[in-house]
């Protein structure tokens, strides 16, 4: 090793000079390496951990799309520690995409040996006891014939047989095809099937019979059939019911919304056939899914290692920052429309949240229900963290399209009553126990201290909030929990504000407030 900076030269390696005492500069090395990708990780982008000598923490790299077999990838500047020295290392990553290996190829049966002809005269000993058996055949039924004339047997004497009709015929088809039905192992061919089906809270708890007939449809829509065949009759409202509890659980059939009501009766009105209708092609539900897939696996990746309460937030405040609700598109129902269009409504923001949060472990289940007086409906989450259920409305801080509000967080980890007193569940949610909890100990203003409680002095506290958050202009936004108190705050914000700034500013100050009367909160912004 020389020094750069003397001379000085030995056979050994040295972090200091011992001539002049100077530390050498690093040295530089490239490292190559050969990356085997799939081609589907290829196309649609992997991540890979490299563990290189020297290196305590593995390397964590996240791979493009696009590649192509043979394409190198530079990484520079990774330090390295090798006989008390430092190196500088630059790693060259090529490509091998490893494609399938081909099916095995059947051998070919071994070739019939020719059978050697038989001599002329045993041929001809075969053609004459076939002939003798048809000879014999046709005598007999014309003996029988003979016999049933002589007898006087009318149609009228015959036994009447019952025919099924086509409607039961049609269900003994059904029944028969339906391998569920045969093996009688409903549970384990949906673990199979659907995915990720240990983390469909609703879709478990369903007895084998209309899982069965879930499993059929969930099998028609990912082959993008025009219809599911029901393994079992079902009535409207069951039909209606499991089509809504997969919706909220399976976030990932985005090609179709299961509610088309087109369906097909047999003779007792119940419901045999359900028509499928889709909103993507399967040349495009792929890249689709995969795309999707890939946001919430980055969102999992980005959050490694926080609390789940910090990783919810930051799924909250991804979605918040990133989308808008419009509930006019093609795609605004699932999480489709969120991850790549950046826009949607209730359902299809929540169903992003669950499928990000499905991702990292956290248990989380979607809600609907219809508006109490209101012929509309809303989709919100209940999500697990540690023993309690909190209910989580992110579409409440979603921006309209074009407009601009402040961001309340007045939904973020709160007691099922807050929602949920403002609806009737949907059909299907009686069918199933979904989690609620009472408990607001997580709630985004009880955790930063502008949570306004029953019993409080509601003007004492105004000020306080004020002060703390507006003394040199600034916003706040509280959250209250007494109905009565939010209102009598709402009716005299005015003349509150306006004592607030006598005692606390001086010179000419404007504000602006803002309500939530779901969710009971109010911000205030003031400004010189």
């Amino acid at each position: 090793m020389v020094c750069p900076s003397c001379g000085f030269k030995t056979e050994h390696d040295f972090s200091t000079c011992p001539n002049c005492g100077r530390a050498p500069a690093p040295r530089r090395r490239t490292v190559r390496c050969r990356l085997r990708l799939t081609p589907d990780e290829a196309l649609s982008g992997a991540r890979r951990r490299i563990r290189l000598p020297g290196c305590e923490e593995p390397l964590r790299l996240k791979l493009p799309q696009g590649l192509q077999d043979g394409d190198v990838l530079e990484l520079d500047g990774i330090r390295l520690q090798s006989g008390g020295a430092e190196l500088t290392v630059k790693l060259l990553m090529t490509v091998e995409i490893a494609l399938p290996s081909p099916a095995p190829v059947p051998a070919a049966p071994p070739a019939e040996q020719k059978r050697a002809d038989k001599p002329k005269r045993e041929r001809g000993y075969t053609a004459f006891a076939v002939r003798s058996v048809l000879v014999l055949l046709l005598c007999a039924a014309l003996v029988c014939a003979f016999i049933v004339g002589c007898v006087g047997l009318k149609r009228e004497d015959l036994p009447e047989l019952s025919l099924p009709s086509a409607s039961e015929l049609l269900s003994r088809i059904v029944l028969s095809a339906s391998p569920a039905a045969a093996d009688g192992n409903v549970r384990e061919l949906a673990a199979q099937e659907i995915w990720r089906f240990d983390r469909r809270g609703y879709l478990n708890q369903l007895d084998d019979r209309l899982l069965e007939d879930v499993l059929a449809i969930y099998r028609a829509a990912m082959n993008f059939e025009s219809e599911a065949v029901l393994p079992n009759k079902l009535s409207e409202r069951e039909l209606i019911s499991i089509c809504n509890l997969m919706a909220l659980d399976c976030t990932e059939l985005i090609q179709t919304d299961l509610f088309s009501k087109r369906w097909e009766h047999d003779g007792a009105g119940k419901v045999t056939r359900l028509k499928l209708s889709y909103v993507m092609s399967q040349e495009e539900y792929k890249p689709a899914r995969a795309e999707c897939q890939a946001l919430a696996e980055q969102l999992a990746y980005e959050t490694e290692g926080m609390s789940d309460i910090n990783r919810e937030l930051y799924v909250y405040n991804y979605i918040i920052a990133n989308c808008v609700y419009d509930r006019g598109g093609t795609h605004a129902f699932s999480p489709y429309g969120v991850f790549s269009g950046h826009s949607a409504k209730c359902d299809g923001f929540s169903k992003a949240m669950k499928w990000a949060l499905d991702e990292m472990g956290i248990d989380c289940r979607c809600v609907s229900g219809a508006y109490i007086g209101r012929d509309d409906g809303h989709t919100w989450c209940t999500v697990r963290l540690g023993d309690n259920w909190y209910d989580v409305d992110v579409t409440a801080d979603v921006s309209q399209s074009g407009q601009w509000q402040p961001v309340s967080r007045g939904a973020v980890n709160i007691a099922s009553g807050w929602v949920r007193g403002q609806f009737e569940p949907d059909a299907g949610l009686d069918l199933v126990s979904v989690p609620e909890g009472a408990d607001m100990s997580l709630s985004a203003h009880v955790l930063d201290g502008t949570f306004i409680y029953a019993g409080e002095d509601i003007a004492s506290r105004f000020d306080a909030l004020l002060s703390a958050y507006c003394s040199y202009g600034g916003s706040v936004c509280f959250q209250i929990e007494s109905v009565e108190d939010y209102e009598y705050l709402k009716a005299n914000m005015d003349w509150m504000l306006t004592g607030w700034f006598d005692r606390n500013l001086w010179g000419t100050w404007n504000y602006q407030t803002w309500y939530s009367d779901a969710y009971r909160t109010m911000t205030v912004s003031v400004s010189g």
